[in-house]
Order: structure tokens, then C-alpha cells, then sequence
């Protein structure tokens, strides 16, 4: 006779529940859906900008300008000053604006809040360079979080060696 025993089909049963259990939160609403790719957008742009900094060291730093509604490599960078600029025109590689109702908070390395605009800066080893205002060297890492009107918040992480990651 050939077929599946009661075992085997109970086993299948069991993975697809617990597929369909982890699945089904992405394919029923939208809740914390818009807040995870702004994080995949902006853990894309900050290491874009890292990148920058570590491909082109002959630049003093290179600037990554956190707004309200808006986050990007800076069109004119101003080292060691949080007066850097960001082009205010549409979503690209480096730049997204517009967060659509999501809230955009910065906390520093010590968890206190830190008021926008602010920047980022990087050195030469992508290291965050303190100098801008947002201190990134202490045991924490710096917090970006960004907020949906639901309460679903997404965050990503810099490092004080530069790791950047979603947390």
C-alpha cells in the first residue's frame, strides 16, 4: 500500500500552522508594514552614505541629514556643524522624503531624545563622527525609530563602530 501515514500527515499540518501563523500577519492589514520599509529604506541610505565616506577618503566627512520628514545624504555638507542641506525633491537612492503620517524620533546613545534636524556624520572608517551633535560613541548605539498612527514602530541602529543595523 502506498500513502502517508497519520504521523506524517500530522507534521505536515503542524509546519504549514506555524507557516500560516507567521505569515499571515504580512497579508492581513497593513500594521507596522509602512514602518518596515521605511526602515529597509533607511538602513539603505545610511550605509550608502557610510559607503560614500569609506570609498572616498580624501573628503573631510560625509553627512547624512535626519529630518521630520525627510532623511538623505546632504547636497552640501558642512562638517562639524549641523547646517548641512538636503534637497527637498523626490525618493532616490540617497534621499526619501515624505514619510506619509509616520513619525521619524532620534534618541542618542544615552537614550535621551534628540531634537531634528540633526545629522550624521562619517568619517573616513564609516565611523559616526560625534562632531555633528548626535553622540553615537557611548555603550548604546543611537535609535532611529519610525512610528505609524497605530503604534507600530520600526527602529534602526548605528553603533560607535558603525554597524548599522534594524533593531
Amino acid at each position: 500500500m502506498k500513502g502517508f501515514t497519520l504521523v506524517e500527515l500530522i507534521i505536515v499540518l503542524v509546519v504549514v500552522g506555524i507557516l500560516a501563523v507567521g505569515a499571515a500577519p504580512l497579508f492581513i492589514g497593513s500594521g507596522g508594514t509602512e514602518s518596515l520599509v521605511l526602515r529597509e529604506r533607511a538602513l539603505s541610505i545610511l550605509r550608502n552614505v557610510q559607503l560614500n565616506a569609506m570609498q572616498n577618503t580624501q573628503a573631510d566627512c560625509y553627512v547624512a541629514v535626519l529630518q521630520n520628514d525627510a532623511l538623505g545624504l546632504a547636497t552640501t555638507p558642512v562638517c562639524g556643524a549641523s547646517s548641512s542641506t538636503l534637497a527637498a525633491s523626490e525618493d532616490s537612492a540617497n534621499r526619501m522624503v515624505g514619510f506619509a503620517g509616520k513619525t521619524l524620533t532620534v534618541t542618542d546613545s544615552n537614550g535621551a531624545p534628540v531634537s531634528l534636524p540633526a545629522e550624521i556624520e562619517f568619517g573616513p572608517l564609516g565611523r559616526p563622527d560625534d562632531t555633528s551633535g548626535l553622540i553615537c560613541s557611548g555603550n548604546q548605539a543611537c535609535r532611529l525609530t519610525f512610528t505609524e498612527t497605530n503604534g507600530a514602530n520600526q527602529s534602526v541602529c548605528i553603533n560607535r563602530e558603525g554597524y548599522i543595523y534594524g533593531c
